[in-house]
């Protein structure tokens, strides 16, 4: 009986520190930001030259999306596109 209220116990330890850490990860990575470089970007035809700068790109209901093959119809219809 003793042992058994000892086992619980650690779990519950277990439970809590696995819970803690879960959080303390989320929060660390929420705050972290992916740091582009030349190589992360790939675009067909290679550019002579990429100027890496802060903003966004955002895609509106003006963006044309050239799509080949039944695969990429079907995303192009998942997504609205």
């Amino acid at each position: 009986m003793f042992e058994q209220t000892i086992r619980e116990t650690k779990k519950q330890r277990m439970k809590k520190l696995l819970f803690l850490l879960t959080v303390i990860t989320s929060i660390f990575s929420a705050n972290a930001q992916k740091v582009y470089t030349e190589s992360d970007i790939r675009i067909i035809p290679k550019p002579t030259q990429t100027l890496i700068k802060t903003g966004v790109f955002e895609f509106t209901k003006d963006t044309k999306f050239v799509v080949n093959g039944d695969f990429q119809k079907d995303a192009r219809k998942c997504f609205g596109f």
